[in-house]
């Protein structure tokens, strides 16, 4: 009878021991894999503009030389429009070969996309003898230069956007990347090598020359 009942107790405890083996097995066999993250989605922003140098509404003309008194050479300040894509200068003198208006300022990337110039254009200038209206700066062009006079023109006059560092001028597929900045200076002005002005004479009654229509457009687009 004693002997009846170990087996017993001894067939219970192996039992016991396969299922623990057999749950064991089991766990080991099994493996939760666990991926945890979150995202959102911002829009990306769009903002290339102009500003100047040192945070102002507008950038004074430097000229190349001093003013005298027997010389009207003087230029007016480059002034940016309301979102600072637009820059204009209303009115610029020149009195003799040489005379150079330089205005500095940046090109800047304050978005979150990198920007590059698809398109370059600068407009042809027109050329008048005066100007209606009561100023040049509100009036428009009039009358007709002589082959002379736009001969000089298309030989010696400058009128051309460059960064600043390099002298190069600023063209298609130019990069400006997020955050970036890049200083650039409009030139414009009389080239020294010209020979004397057309129409700078001593007759008071020789008209003086007008430049308008000047213009450089310049188109960024996504990189």
């Amino acid at each position: 009878m004693e002997k009846e009942r170990k087996i017993k107790v001894l067939s219970v405890i192996t039992l016991v021991v396969a299922i623990l083996g057999l749950t064991i097995a089991f766990a080991a066999l099994s493996q939760t894999l666990t991926i945890n993250g979150t995202a959102s989605v911002d829009a990306a922003s769009w903002n290339v503009h102009f500003e100047s140098l040192d945070g102002a509404d507008e950038v004074s003309a430097e000229l190349s030389r001093t003013p005298n008194e027997w010389s009207n050479f003087s230029g007016s300040a480059l002034t940016f429009g309301n979102d600072k894509t637009t820059a204009s200068v209303n009115m610029t003198v020149f009195g003799r070969p040489g005379d150079t208006i330089e205005y500095n300022f940046k090109i800047v990337n304050n978005g979150t996309v990198d920007a590059i110039i698809s398109d370059v254009t600068k407009n042809t200038p027109e050329f008048g003898t005066n100007t209606e209206g009561d100023s040049p700066e509100t009036g428009s062009i009039v009358g007709t230069p002589d082959e002379e006079d736009i001969e000089f023109f298309n030989n010696y006059f400058i009128y051309k956007l460059t960064y600043t560092e390099t002298g190069t001028e600023v063209s298609k597929d130019d990069v400006i990347n997020a955050g970036e900045e890049k200083n650039v200076t409009l030139t414009i002005g009389i080239d020294e090598a010209a020979p004397e002005l057309p129409g700078s004479t001593n007759n008071e009654t020789d008209p003086p020359l007008f430049v308008g229509n000047l213009g450089v457009k310049i188109i960024y687009v996504q990189k």
